[in-house]
């Protein structure tokens, strides 16, 4: 069976289907092979409607083995240069609206959509009745319709001259209008080898390949996806399965097991191998902010924990809310302080702050912000275990700056005291002010301390005689300069 142009219906369950308006149509009975291709005519870059997924997808030839439980969309020509696009029901952006209205008087789907409204929201219309209607030439009202065909704006049936308004036309009204949300979830698929997804009719699972990354927002830097192998599994209603990265404004997560929840309009991240923030400094004069990054390490195995994107009544972002994207740990985490960066590597995995289950909104602003993650700060004992917060400091690490009590508190498990205040940045662990060590007073404005060690060049100091069992410690002063 053959045909130049076909409306073409696969079935997905008992509720949901694949159609296309008008492709290319060969069926062979032997090889019990279905093959569906681009036509030349109006319907060419048509995409087929996807109602289960609530996708459009454009693609060049759709193949299915009926002997198989699989449908093969594909990508024929150009194959390392054209893509293969699945696109949710709901997006919309303003330049496509726009480019509707091409050299046209009226924009054609406006106007539709505007006379259907007037008319008791009339679906199915007459091109004959809305040229004499609006005062247009029937030959120019034709070809608008034909347009908006080609796009998936409405049926057209251009024996009849009826035309009726699909959902995909009344939603980017309404959309301009600014009186329905959307959404900015567009993929591409580039696969070498043409084959660029497969529809697994037992489980209704599309899976996409050769995705190198897709977004949620218009702003392609605030939050988007790059896939592992750069596959994607996409479920009912644009639920998507994937292993790979998430970078959400300053935070990037890596792992498997994540789902994007199109309702909700959030990533479960069920196995989270790694999380890492990027700080930057607040700007102050003709300086240059410091950025630095920095990683949370997992207190188990993985960790959890769920990206909100946005409010799911905004997922078009239309409205301003600081909120978003926002994060919320199921696990908390740990930071270490062994790397080359801090001190030049003088510690170990003692040093380390933990941080319990967090959230934490407004990503945006986090680099920048006094925001930081509220934890227990243990030093191996060196210092006492401290609550504090973990914020940028000055130099772009991650640090704090503690006020020590007045009686201060015990340094190296008690063989010292610290008094006045602790700090920790990329020069390490230090304090500012006075240290005791055994009848040892000293004052200086930078104490390091090392896992064994203090060094420091200090202002004053002095040493309290001490002869006992062996001891015999002299009195001394150490003066300043």
């Amino acid at each position: 069976i053959t045909a130049s142009r076909a409306a073409v219906t696969i079935y997905e369950g008992a509720k949901d289907s694949v159609t296309h308006p008008g492709t290319q149509l060969k069926y062979s009975k032997s090889k019990q092979q279905l093959k569906l291709a681009r036509e030349e005519g109006l319907y060419k870059t048509t995409p087929y409607s996807d109602s289960y997924h609530q996708l459009d997808i454009r693609t060049e030839a759709l193949t299915w083995n009926l002997r198989e439980l699989t449908i093969d969309f594909a990508v024929l020509s150009s194959k390392n240069q054209q893509t293969a696009d699945f696109e949710s029901k709901e997006f919309f952006t303003n330049n496509r609206y726009q480019q509707l209205k091409s050299i046209n008087r009226l924009h054609p789907l406006q106007m539709l959509v505007g006379y259907s409204q007037a008319h008791e929201n009339i679906k199915t219309l007459n091109v004959s009745t809305l040229a004499t209607d609006l005062k247009t030439s029937e030959p120019n009202m034709r070809s608008a319709m034909s347009g908006l065909a080609r796009d998936g704006y409405v049926q057209w049936n251009s024996q009849t001259g009826e035309v009726t308004i699909l959902p995909k036309g009344a939603h980017y009204v309404a959309a301009a209008r600014d009186r329905k949300d959307y959404d900015h979830i567009a993929i591409k698929s580039l696969s070498g080898t043409g084959r660029n997804a497969t529809l697994n009719l037992n489980t209704n699972e599309l899976l996409v390949r050769g995705v190198d990354r897709f977004n949620f927002s218009d702003d392609s830097a605030t939050v988007f996806v790059r896939p592992d192998s750069a596959i994607i599994r996409i479920q009912k209603n644009r639920n998507i399965k994937f292993r790979g990265t998430v970078v959400a404004s300053v935070m990037r997560f890596k792992g498997r097991e994540f789902t994007f929840d199109y309702d909700g309009f959030y990533v479960d991240m069920a196995k989270i191998d790694s999380i890492v923030v990027r700080s930057q400094t607040k700007q102050t004069g003709k300086g240059a902010p410091k950025r630095a990054e920095f990683a949370l390490t997992n207190k188990g195995i993985v960790s959890t924990g769920r990206l909100y994107l946005n409010d799911p009544k905004n997922k078009s972002g239309r409205k301003k809310k600081g909120q978003y994207p926002s994060f919320d740990s199921k696990s908390g985490g740990n930071v270490y302080f062994g790397k080359q960066d801090v001190l030049g590597g003088a510690y170990d995995s003692t040093l380390v702050f933990d941080i319990p289950p967090f959230k934490l909104d407004s990503l945006n602003s986090l680099s920048k912000s006094a925001t930081g993650f509220d934890g227990t700060f243990r030093s191996g004992g060196i210092i006492p275990d401290l609550k504090t917060k973990l914020t940028v400091q000055s130099d772009g690490s991650l640090g704090f700056v503690y006020d020590v009590p007045k009686d201060g508190f015990p340094l190296y498990k008690g063989k010292g005291r610290v008094f006045d205040k602790v700090m920790l940045d990329s020069r390490g662990l230090q304090s500012a002010g006075i240290i005791t060590y055994q009848t040892g007073t000293f004052m200086s404005d930078d104490f390091v301390f090392y896992r064994d060690s203090v060094v420091t060049v200090g202002r004053t100091g002095n040493i309290a005689a001490k002869k006992e069992a062996g001891i015999d410690i002299p009195k001394m002063n150490l003066p300043s300069g």
